[in-house]
Order: C-alpha cells, then sequence, then structure tokens
C-alpha cells in the first residue's frame, strides 16, 4: 500500500496492488466505486463503453493472461490497446420473507445512483426475469455487494473464478483469503462488503449442437400471470436485457432463433427505469444456454436463494449433408433407407464446439418432384442414416425424391437432396 500526500490541506490517495503464492495467483485492487474495467486488446472483450464519469481499472498482465491470453499473443501486455467491460453488480440481500416474516437471503442486484434516499438494492426471486448474461469466452468481472450479516458459499456454475479483492463497507481493500488464490467454482461472500471476482465462460466443446433453453420463467404458473414476481423493473440491469444491448434474448410470448427483439416480461408502463415500479408476469424467456449461480448452503438453495445465467451462443446453420442415398433393399412394402455423409462428423480436432453443429438431421421425401416435402424421419446428431418406414402409405412404383436436412438452434440448414427412386 503506497500514499502519497500532498502539501498541507491536499488530500492524500491511495492504490494497492496484491500478488500471493500459487499456481496462478494475481490480483489487483478494485475499489468500491468501481464501474468499469479494462483488459489488453488480445483478449475477446465486453465492448460496452464506459459510462460517463465511471471509474475504470486496468487488470494486470499477469491476471489478463488469465482470462485468455498466452504467449504468443504478446500484444496482452499492451494495456495502451484496450477493450473496455462494465463491472456487472449483482448483490445478495438478507431480508425478511413476505409469508411467515422468517428472515432469508437471495441474490439481487445493486442499483445504481443509490443515496441515501435511494433504496440500494434490488432483491429478486428465482423467477424473476434474469439480469445476469455472459457472453462466450469474454471475461466478465462481477463486483457482488452483500447487504447482509452472515457469510454464504456461493457456487458458480459452467466456469470457475478468481476472487480479486474485497472491499469492506468502510472501505478497507482486502487481498484474497490463502485459500482463495487461484481460480475456484464456490466462493465465502463475507456481510457487510463487495467482493471483487473476473470470469471468463466458455460453453462446453461437445460434437453435437447445444439447443437454446426457452421455458415459462415459472412453469408452474399460467402464462400472463404475476403471482410471485418481483414487481419492479430490471431492464438493463447489469447488462443483461437492456433493449440496446446487441445480444437481446428475452421475447415476449415466443421465440424465434436468431432473431433479436426488445425485452419482454413486462406490461409496459410508459418509459421504465431502473427499479421503476412495474407489472412483472409471467412469460416465456430464452435463457440460451441457462446456468445458474447459487447459496451451497442447501437450506438456503431450495429456498430462492439462486439466480439463472444466461450464456450467450452464437450458432450457425449446419451445412450440407453430402452423398444422400435412397435404397429399398427389401421386398415391396419395407422400408427404405436413406444414407449421407455428415457435413461436421465427430473429430476432437476439427468439430468439438463447431458452431455449425447439428442438433440432428430430418429426412424428408417429396411424391411431386421436389415442389413440396414431408418429414418422414428423425435422426440425431452425428448419425448418417435413418429409415423412411412408410407409415404414410406410397403407391407401388410412385417415383420418390429424398433429401436430408440439418438443424440447430440456428435453424434449418440447406438440404443434401438424393436422385429420385422408384419405391416399390
Amino acid at each position: 500500500m503506497t500514499v502519497n500526500g500532498g502539501t498541507t490541506g491536499t488530500a492524500a490517495t491511495a492504490s494497492a496492488a496484491v500478488t500471493g503464492g500459487g499456481y496462478g495467483a494475481t490480483a489487483i485492487a478494485v475499489a468500491s466505486t468501481t464501474q468499469v474495467f479494462v483488459a489488453p486488446a488480445a483478449i475477446p472483450g465486453n465492448t460496452v463503453p464506459a459510462n460517463a464519469g465511471a471509474v475504470p481499472i486496468t487488470l494486470s498482465s499477469g491476471l489478463a493472461s488469465l482470462l485468455g491470453c498466452n504467449a504468443a499473443q504478446t500484444s496482452c501486455t499492451n494495456l495502451g490497446a484496450a477493450v473496455v467491460g462494465r463491472l456487472m453488480n449483482p448483490a445478495i440481500q438478507e431480508l425478511f420473507e413476505p409469508f411467515y416474516g422468517r428472515m432469508n437471503a437471495t441474490l439481487a442486484v445493486e442499483m445504481p445512483l443509490q443515496s441515501l434516499q435511494v433504496q440500494t438494492t434490488l432483491p429478486l426471486n428465482y423467477i424473476d426475469p434474469s439480469t445476469e448474461m455472459w457472453e462466450n469466452n469474454k471475461p466478465v468481472m462481477w463486483k457482488i455487494t452483500h447487504n447482509g450479516v452472515d457469510a454464504h458459499p456461493v457456487h458458480f456454475h459452467l466456469l470457475n473464478v478468481q476472487v480479486v479483492n474485497r472491499v469492506g463497507w468502510d472501505g478497507t481493500v482486502k487481498a484474497p483469503e490463502d485459500d482463495e488464490i487461484g481460480w475456484k467454482e464456490t466462493v465465502k461472500m463475507n456481510p457487510l462488503e463487495d467482493i471483487i471476482v473476473v470470469m471468463r465462460p466458455s460453453l462446453p466443446l461437445v460434437p453435437f449442437g447445444l439447443d437454446r433453453s426457452v421455458r415459462a420463467q415459472d412453469p408452474s404458473q399460467p402464462l400472463g400471470v404475476n403471482t410471485g414476481f418481483t414487481q419492479f423493473s430490471t431492464t438493463g440491469i447489469n447488462g443483461a436485457i437492456g433493449n440496446n444491448q446487441p445480444n437481446e434474448y428475452r421475447v415476449n410470448g415466443s421465440f424465434v432463433p436468431g432473431v433479436s427483439v426488445p425485452s419482454a416480461g413486462y406490461i409496459p408502463a410508459g418509459t421504465l427505469g431502473l427499479g421503476d415500479p412495474a407489472t412483472v408476469v409471467n412469460s416465456l424467456e430464452n435463457y440460451d444456454n441457462e446456468y445458474v449461480w447459487h447459496c451451497h448452503i442447501l437450506g438456503h438453495e431450495e429456498n430462492d436463494f439462486m439466480r439463472g445465467i444466461a450464456v450467450i451462443s452464437t450458432p450457425t446453420v449446419p451445412g450440407v449433408p453430402s452423398g444422400v442415398v435412397a435404397t429399398q433393399p427389401g421386398a415391396p412394402g419395407t422400408p427404405v433407407t436413406v444414407t449421407w455423409t455428415d457435413p461436421t462428423p465427430v473429430s476432437v480436432n476439427t468439430t468439438f464446439g463447431n458452431a455449425s453443429n447439428e442438433l440432428g438431421f430430418l429426412v424428408q421425401r417429396s411424391l411431386d418432384g421436389g415442389k413440396t416435402w414431408s418429414t418422414v424421419a428423425k435422426a440425431p446428431a452425428n448419425t448418417t442414416t435413418a429409415k423412411d418406414l412408410l407409415l404414410d402409405p406410397v403407391a407401388p412404383n410412385t417415383s420418390v425424391v429424398y433429401q436430408v436436412v440439418g438443424y440447430n438452434a440456428a435453424g434449418l440448414g440447406a438440404p443434401g437432396q438424393a436422385t429420385a427412386i422408384k419405391v416399390q
């Protein structure tokens, strides 16, 4: 810690940097007033611009390297060419639940522009509209404000996080504890303290497509009801569902893959600001790749100390299946076998995590030379054969054309079409 004092009457300023032992141990001091972070340009970054008057923090090259730089990316140490990200500010709120007046803790969001007259924390239920969003392979820094009196072990799904530092509500900057150095999946959240964690989410690298989770916010209730929802606007908090976000993923009542639309979940009452009263209703929401973060005390996580996190995926439509062949090797009336070549076959080095990996294939046939098509079979990802069982009768000696279409969360790919055969 260094304190630089000027002449008499000049306020002193302080800065701190912490480097601990152990593998990959690097930390920097983030003050409670920090609103944005600056990361080296070589790291994929959240390019949300800094707000006017926001206090920035620059990641050290060591911590930046833990977010994805490697030795070949020499520009990682070039802090001049940097990208800027908003420091997200979720929270923990301990309060009395409304039914029996029992003490309960939930996750929340910290409101901007706090003052003695403005509530600082907006507690949220698990079913309330999402306020946290991750973008694949992009660094994220959270400042989690704990407005309560108990310590909670908070678990992050999908990824590990690294504790940067803590800031007590008295302004004291605290280094990570000895057993917190490096990447952790569960972090202790102390009362009356801000904890700053950094992470880089990365979706699983699998040889098939990942579907989007589109569901009612509360599957146990009809759509359109407002029972159990916190009746406040959360639009724009933490960059998750603001109308100005390029990766908008919430849809009012329906979902069209690949289409960006304004946020939903509200019955609008004019222009709503953060924390303004709003009628929040149960609606369909696209959680994309859905994960959660929650307290690891069982009684807490089962009593709503949990919030959903949407990881934004960017799939592309599958490629064209090649070599489509249809044969009827059996007697008349027996199934037609359709085979094809998968455009993204299982290969660790080339197709694990490929954006165009399919969820499956549709086998379609046409009885009018390719003018209209009907789906006669569905096959899972990475298969190359399926059967038309001819459950929809086809007259003997009918000329039939088959095609195979891959599909995933981005939609249908272009078809791979076979030559016509005569079904016996």
